[in-house]
């Protein structure tokens, strides 16, 4: 069945909607197939989020650091002690311990780095909130619920009456994620202020009233794009085709699975051309385009600022409109160079688009609090190809504790003892974890983990322009929000070196 997402939005959120081929899934439910081709945001979000074959469905209780499952009643129980690191190198090393003596994919900043990097954020929420409301926190998509404990620790030790009045919430797709957050938060002591809402953010269907911060750390990268190719050619039937996955008849991989192909079809999809339209990329029927452009009903009054941040934003007012016009239009002009010849392939973050929906409609007072990777090497491979997916997954190998001459000499007396060749590897050999990249998202579904980095000039544009303008938003990098509100001295190495503000580099805060 397909789920309609702007039919649920509230009637005072939008203006107009067009009734012709406006209903979209978020989750479908459908089998593609030859004659029924799936978007590509919907086959990646089944190869992630299926409840019984997505990716984070099946192994999400072996994704992030196991070290971190415990709850964390020290305030300062650390994973690493950065304290006997002697430097860059040794830090290295350490992490390459952490990754391949275990199960874990991937280890997150504020895994690595907790409690500082919680605290950071804490701190930073206590200065730019509006002291006279309760604290409402939503963090979306919450893994190991490391975050949560490390701002609820803080304000239950050292802010204990803002601690009282407040409420930290976890919307989690993941359902064994969803129960190591409240198994977590039980043995910590902090259910009666905190809830777990078990679901996709873009099903949320509630209006939250009031200032609202919404913390999403990681999560942007895993949201599903959709493709589309640009045909430079004045000739092409369809200047602009939205790229959707189907089956390939009658072929199978050595392991069982479908191989699935892309098929190139008219550009229809709503997202995709709102999308579209938000970047001045696409000449389409603007009566279309104006049905599809939601507006957001503030109070007269409300000017889009909050006096908490006057302290960290370089424009306020028309100055600071004026300015974020220049960003925009800088943003623009890069993104239409990007498409000069021949074809183009670009990924965009329609689901990203429609999340920032359910903020701005459902939360009205929302402060957001985003931070993601703005950049990856690997996806930077092919000109023609813009926003490529990363995806990766990680294998268990078995590494001979002896050397090949003297291990199989001891196999062959093991074996002439009754064992078989597998146990003896078994007993002789070293677990460890490699990962491996592949070229494509067409992979088997829920084998491996699909991400993208964040164009965060685009997502300024995006939201002022859903935003009609009325918000402000701010881009820093990693180092500079960790320089302002992080404890920096606690993660700092014996030869000065700091992971927390020299690593991750290629990381960026949004905030509103």
């Amino acid at each position: 069945m397909h789920k309609l997402f702007f039919q649920y939005l509230p009637s005072q959120c939008v203006r107009r909607f067009s009734e012709r081929k406006l209903s979209i899934e978020l989750t479908r439910n459908v089998k593609s197939t030859v004659h029924n081709p799936v978007l590509t945001r919907d086959f990646i979000f089944e190869s992630l989020y299926h409840k019984d074959h997505g990716y984070f469905s099946n192994i999400s209780e072996r994704l992030i650091f196991q070290a971190t499952k415990a709850p964390i009643l020290n305030i300062d129980q650390q994973l690493l002690d950065f304290s006997r690191i002697e430097d860059e190198v040794d830090y290295v090393e350490c992490l390459h311990d952490l990754y391949s003596n275990g199960r874990h994919a991937w280890g997150t900043p504020v895994e690595l780095y907790q409690p500082w990097y919680g605290r950071a954020i804490a701190d930073y929420i206590i200065n730019t909130r509006d002291a006279d409301k309760p604290l409402i926190i939503y963090e979306i998509g919450g893994g190991n619920g490391t975050c949560a404990l490390s701002v609820l620790n803080y304000l239950r030790e050292y802010y204990t009456p803002i601690y009282d009045q407040s409420h930290y919430n976890i919307i989690e797709v993941s359902k064994a994620l969803h129960e190591i957050q409240v198994e977590r938060m039980q043995d910590a002591g902090h259910l009666h202020h905190f809830t777990s809402h078990n679901l996709s953010v873009t099903d949320w269907r509630e209006v939250i009233e009031g200032e609202v911060f919404i913390i999403a750390l990681e999560v942007m990268d895993n949201l599903p794009h959709d493709k589309v190719v640009i045909h430079n050619n004045p000739r092409a039937a369809h200047p602009i085709t939205q790229t959707c996955v189907i089956p390939k008849v009658g072929t199978i991989n050595s392991r069982g699975d479908q191989v699935y192909e892309e098929v190139n079809l008219p550009l229809e999809d709503p997202h995709i051309i709102r999308y579209m339209d938000y970047m001045n990329k696409i000449e389409h029927d603007r009566e279309l385009m104006r049905s599809l452009e939601p507006i957001v009903l503030f109070d007269e009054k409300d000017t889009g600022y909050y006096e908490g941040m006057k302290d960290i934003r370089p424009f306020h007012g028309n100055l600071f409109l004026k300015a974020l016009k220049r960003i925009a239009d800088s943003a623009v002009e890069t993104f239409n160079n990007s498409f000069t010849q021949g074809q183009t392939e670009y990924y965009i973050p329609t689901m990203q688009l429609m999340m920032l929906d359910v903020f701005n409609c459902y939360f009205p007072g929302h402060r957001l609090i985003l931070a993601d990777f703005d950049y990856l090497p690997e996806a930077d491979k092919d000109p023609g190809i813009i926003n490529a997916p990363c995806v990766q997954r990680k294998y268990r190998s078995l590494t001979p504790k002896l050397d090949t001459k003297k291990f199989m000499q001891l196999a062959k007396m093991k074996y002439m003892e009754g064992k078989s060749i597998d146990q003896t590897v078994r007993e002789n050999s070293e677990t460890t974890y490699v990962s491996k990249s592949f070229n494509s998202y067409l992979v088997p579904k829920g084998s491996c983990d699909i991400f993208f980095a964040t164009d965060f000039k685009q997502l300024q544009i995006v939201y002022d322009r859903l935003t009609q303008g009325r918000r402000g938003s701010l881009v820093m990098k990693n180092k500079q929000f960790m320089e302002k509100w992080a404890r920096c001295e606690r993660t700092t190495t014996k030869s000065g070196y700091n992971p927390l503000l020299k690593d991750y580099g290629n990381f960026s805060f949004f905030l509103t």
